[in-house]
């Protein structure tokens, strides 16, 4: 589960702690978690195991935008694997990480508010697969297999694909921002010891989005302007590459329009059939009268493929992966208003965090707040709604 030749700056010295043999002993995991890396943190001078899950074809998740006025999209985060999330706030002149040839430390210019994994109560708080930021950007990370990302610089270009998120929220205004900086070799991405295949997509406020890949060593920037083909529909899985997918719904197109067509709405929950069931549910929807109208539609179309848990069948999980893939939460942003509301696996409650309402001004403190096992409300008691019956 764990290189043997990882550097020893991912092996901190444990100060002669008699926990560990040696600074490089490894930390005892389970076997299932099948882990590209565990990561050793110092606290309090004590070496803490980490386990990162970012997982070869665990990341099976959907993301869609809306077609309305209200500027709303969508993901989920579905994983075959036993790991916490949490809620991260990350306030402006915060640290950007995975810079490693960074002549300075680098900061955030824009505060935003994250997703990132959690083990044994440890949270890697850069490695953000899912956020929103006050200009209204989200960004997020899904697996993409056979992935091979561009060749190292040596420089202050490179940045480790892990930290991919954090780099796009706390830095860019637009997925314009992200385009630019990519096609323009300001910043190229590279493997870490840590990530696994991964793409992104990055949606902002004017309705633009973006989707970024990497084959073959060169990176793919495809706009996606959810304009029914002509450069994408709004949507995003997994495997195989993302203009496969597009190529996939003309393609069903098509055959709608042949005479006596026979064509279903795909029920399993492959990435193909992902994609096609949130183009053609969408596609039914009626206009949104009014923001709770498009907020519920958006829950709607989440709900279509929201994996439960269990060994749900027609997964794309992998070996290794427990009970296979199911859905760990889902997130929704209204990339007008800048609010992402979130529910877990445990509470289908959504959850509501406006950026507005946070403390992300330089200086204030980051904040935290555990995606499942809260203390937030599941139910509402609908008792004090309830009004006199009127008789005829």
């Amino acid at each position: 589960h764990v290189q043997p030749d990882l550097p020893n700056r991912y092996f901190p010295s444990t100060n002669g702690n008699s926990q560990f043999e040696t600074h490089r002993q490894f930390c005892a995991v389970q076997p299932e978690l099948s882990c590209k890396i565990m990561v050793f943190l110092k606290r309090t001078g004590v070496a803490t195991c980490l386990v990162v899950g970012l997982f070869t074809s665990a990341l099976s998740c959907s993301n869609f935008y809306l077609n309305n006025k209200y500027k709303i999209s969508v993901r989920t985060m579905d994983l075959g694997t036993p790991i916490d999330f949490v809620v991260v706030t990350s306030p402006k002149g915060s640290k950007l990480d995975g810079r490693p040839n960074a002549t300075a430390p680098m900061s955030t210019t824009i505060g935003f508010v994250g997703m990132a994994p959690s083990v044994a109560g440890i949270t890697a708080a850069g490695m953000i697969t899912a956020g929103m930021n006050e200009a209204g950007v989200s960004c997020d990370e899904q697996t993409l297999v056979n992935t091979q990302y561009a060749a190292k610089t040596g420089t202050a270009r490179d940045l480790e694909a892990s930290y991919f998120c954090q780099w796009v929220l706390g830095t860019a205004s637009s997925a314009a921002d992200v385009k630019e900086a990519l096609l323009n070799g300001t910043t190229v991405v590279i493997k870490d010891l840590i990530t696994s295949d991964q793409h992104w997509a990055v949606r902002d406020g004017t309705g633009a989005s973006i989707v970024v890949e990497y084959t073959n060593g060169d990176v793919s920037v495809y706009d996606d302007g959810n304009d029914d083909g002509e450069t994408g529909f709004g949507i995003m899985t997994n495997e195989p590459q993302w203009p496969w997918h597009v190529e996939n719904v003309k393609h069903y197109m098509w055959k709608q329009k042949m005479a006596r067509s026979a064509t279903v709405i795909p029920g399993n929950f492959y990435p193909d059939e992902r994609f096609l069931r949130i183009h053609l549910l969408r596609e039914g929807l009626p206009a949104a009268d009014s923001y709770e109208a498009a907020m519920m539609q958006a829950v709607h179309v989440l709900n279509s493929v929201t994996v439960p848990m269990g060994s749900q069948m027609g997964t794309d999980s992998g070996a290794g992966e427990g009970q296979g893939d199911h859905t760990l939460f889902g997130a929704i942003y209204d990339h007008a208003n800048k609010i992402m509301f979130f529910r877990s696996v445990t509470n289908q409650n959504l959850q509501r965090l406006a950026l507005a309402d946070l403390s992300l001004a330089i200086g204030d403190a980051a904040m935290t707040l555990p995606v499942t096992g809260n203390s937030l409300p599941w139910s509402v008691n609908a008792v004090p709604a309830l009004q006199p019956l009127k008789l005829a």
